[in-house]
């Protein structure tokens, strides 16, 4: 049995840690937009969920962070395709809101567009990269 002292900080949970973080926040964007759920979560909360989880992925880092890795190579090519002319990741976060604010669509797609916005809002700098960092330093809290 542990008693904390006063004045510091109560273990009520147990560690969690980055990747447990991670665990739990993939658990429930995979299980929370399953038809069949219980409990499934709305578009709104699974875009949520996915930036989380894909925020949590990140500073996890390991085998969490490969799927950060892939749609990294996805953001790369798209900003560096001189096809496209300048397009920054500042344009694809505004792009990935702006899906998800117009199109209908079901929670589960809503958490990928999530997990992508996750990696934009990492790599684009400016505002965007301070919502992502307000995240970390959320979840460094619990970790």
């Amino acid at each position: 049995m542990h008693i904390a002292a006063a004045g510091t900080a109560s273990n009520v949970i147990g560690t969690i840690g980055a990747g447990g973080m991670a665990l739990v926040l993939w658990t429930v964007l995979i299980l929370g937009t399953r038809e069949q759920s219980e409990h499934t979560l709305s578009k709104k909360a699974a875009i949520g969920c996915g930036v989380f989880a894909g925020t949590a992925a990140i500073g996890a880092g390991q085998l969490w962070g490969l799927p950060d890795d892939l749609i990294l190579g996805i953001l790369t090519a798209i900003t560096d395709n001189r096809a496209m002319a300048d397009v920054g990741t500042g344009a694809i976060c505004l792009t990935i809101l702006v899906i998800a604010y117009l199109l209908p669509m079901k929670s589960r797609a809503a958490g990928v567009l999530g997990l992508f916005l996750a990696s934009s809002l990492a790599v684009a700098g400016g505002a965007w990269s301070q919502v992502s960092g307000s995240i970390g330093d959320l979840f460094a809290q619990f970790a």
